[in-house]
């Protein structure tokens, strides 16, 4: 990692610590206390009110997902989290942000990290709630973000554990939880849980088109958002889309480093 990212996330990491610290103060709560109950509530409620699919004692759908007998796996999820929500207000990079997350549990849930079966469990959590959020109807933005943490999860299994991807491709985990339209949402969730419960709800929402983010940062379109129809991706890596060849071109110099190291990976992967 270059130096200025090195220093770059050092920073960001103490304006989160310091941006924690401050809600703490001046609530006279600690927000990770606070959060940890707010998670328990969350995950309770929502296990109890999901419907659809008999695959569980209580004729509930979970969407995959099962509680766990140890809550070691919740407090993992809730401290994750807390870290990265101080960061993300800290910094506003979510790449950056779940850099530090990642970080800050890293030490002390390193059994969770280093578990393929326990990373498993969180992303499933993740699309188990994201998807009672599209059922609901009301909770847009909180089912990208849970969206996006199961697509970070889901490709650090794939760069980390099966060693299947040369590195994260963070625009696909920004495109989730920067408010994506509802055909990307609900089309990328039905495709990872194992149950028929968004099968309907994608029915309705399949006519909508598909927006994309441009990968070049400068790009003038309103958020980089563009019609995915009309992207264009790169030939070489092809992870990265543009809404033009000048936005490509304009890109050049700060996608070559990871494009050819995708490429090189995926030579040798096939050699």
């Amino acid at each position: 990692m270059p130096a200025s990212r090195k220093k770059a996330k050092g920073k960001a990491r103490k304006a989160a610590k310091a941006q924690k610290k401050e809600v703490e103060k001046a609530t006279g709560v600690s927000q990770q206390e606070d959060s940890f109950e707010a998670q328990m509530v969350r995950l309770q409620i929502e296990t109890l009110s999901l419907s659809g699919c008999n695959n569980n004692d209580n004729g509930l759908c979970l969407h995959g997902f099962n509680v766990p007998k140890e809550s070691s796996l919740i407090y993992f999820i809730q401290t994750f989290l807390v870290e990265y929500n101080a960061a993300i207000d800290a910094v506003r990079n979510m790449e950056m942000s779940f850099e530090i997350a990642q970080a800050a549990t890293m030490d002390k849930y390193s059994d969770v990290w280093d578990n393929i079966d326990s990373l498993e469990w969180v992303k499933s959590y993740f699309l188990s709630v994201a998807t009672q959020r599209i059922l609901g109807g009301k909770q847009h933005k909180g089912a990208c973000v849970d969206a996006s943490c199961s697509n970070f999860l889901e490709q650090y299994i794939s760069v980390e554990m099966h060693k299947s991807q040369a590195n994260i491709n963070w625009m696909k985990v920004v495109e989730l939880q920067n408010d994506a339209d509802e055909h990307t949402l609900v089309s990328y969730v039905r495709k990872r849980i194992p149950c028929t419960c968004l099968n309907d709800k994608y029915k309705k929402v399949k006519s909508i088109r598909k927006v994309g983010m441009c990968c070049n940062p400068c790009c003038s379109h309103p958020g980089q958002k563009v019609e995915r129809s009309s992207m264009l991706y790169c030939t070489q890596c092809r992870l990265s889309n543009y809404c033009s060849k000048e936005c490509q071109v304009a890109d050049w110099s700060r996608h070559k480093k990871l494009c050819r190291a995708v490429a090189e990976f995926d030579s040798k992967q096939q050699s």
